[in-house]
């Protein structure tokens, strides 16, 4: 018997999902950066009020973008039902508790005793918000969406976090920003090398949902790979912050259309192809 022919693959739709995950991941990353800085560098828990407000207009529009996934967006609220037991409604719990953090921290005063309390809640739902946003699509047909994948967006979310903190910051605090941001960088790296390496196992045992994307990894992961680990330290060495923002936010989204568009599904075709490669 002849091995399936390759499908080509349904369209790619992710686009809202696309958007959605990289606005939350740097919109998370902000409070994640905020709560590594606290616990490795020290200082105060409170948000400045343009990360309060940035972190919680990103949630937001991330939010909106992805009800153009939803087919009946005014029943997502209706998702909380299921927090606990499911990774979704926990997700969408945790945006939230990260987002009344942050808007908390955006109306307060600047020096309002309560800021640092409205920092550390905006910091601890990111850091649930980044690692549930991976935990959703933790499934067991998902072959490509498995494994060191699932904590991508924290990773990569804080790194973008630090890197806007650096921006933001000055003196000391802004060179031990740096260095955090140096580590995260790094682990991120490491994290898409692996993932690169494991594409073309999981290839044999599964069938990609996006061909022709698939078919382009290498490509796709060298110019996320590159955009990250060098364009964005170089920028930031060279004195341009805000070109290494942008370099950043751009290697986000490629990283969230790769996600999406190498996904690689366990199918019965797939597992018929698998069992006449063995015999």
């Amino acid at each position: 018997m002849a091995s399936p022919a390759p499908r080509e693959g349904r369209a790619f739709h992710e686009l809202p999902l696309v958007f959605f995950s990289a606005l939350g991941v740097a919109g998370g990353g902000i409070g994640t950066a905020n709560l590594l800085g606290v616990v490795l560098v020290g200082g105060d828990l409170a948000l400045s009020r343009a990360e309060a407000g940035l972190l919680s207009a990103l949630l937001v529009l991330g939010a909106l973008l992805s009800a153009g996934h939803l087919g009946q967006p005014m029943r997502g609220p209706l998702a909380l039902r299921g927090v606990v037991r499911s990774a979704l409604s926990n997700e969408i719990l945790a945006l939230g508790v990260a987002l009344a953090g942050g808007l908390f921290a955006a109306l307060l005063p600047a020096d309002h005793t309560l800021q640092g309390a409205a920092g550390l809640l905006a910091s601890l739902g990111s850091l649930a918000f980044l690692l549930t946003l991976g935990a959703v699509y933790n499934l067991p047909g998902q072959l490509a969406w498995r494994g060191p994948v699932v904590i991508y967006p924290l990773v990569l979310g804080t790194a973008w976090g630090l890197l806007l903190s650096a921006g933001l910051d000055g003196g000391p605090a802004r060179e031990a920003t740096i260095r955090l941001l140096w580590a995260a960088l790094l682990v991120d790296g490491a994290l898409v090398l692996i993932r690169n390496s494991g594409m073309e196992r999981v290839k044999r045992v599964g069938a990609p949902s996006h061909p022709r994307i698939f078919r382009v990894r290498g490509l796709l992961m060298g110019a996320r790979l590159a955009v990250s680990t060098i364009a964005t330290p170089l920028s930031l060495l060279s004195g341009y912050w805000g070109l290494a923002l942008f370099a950043l936010s751009g290697a986000l989204i490629l990283d969230r259309y790769g996600f999406y568009g190498l996904a690689v599904k366990k199918t019965s075709e797939s597992e018929v192809a698998r069992v006449e490669r063995l015999l």
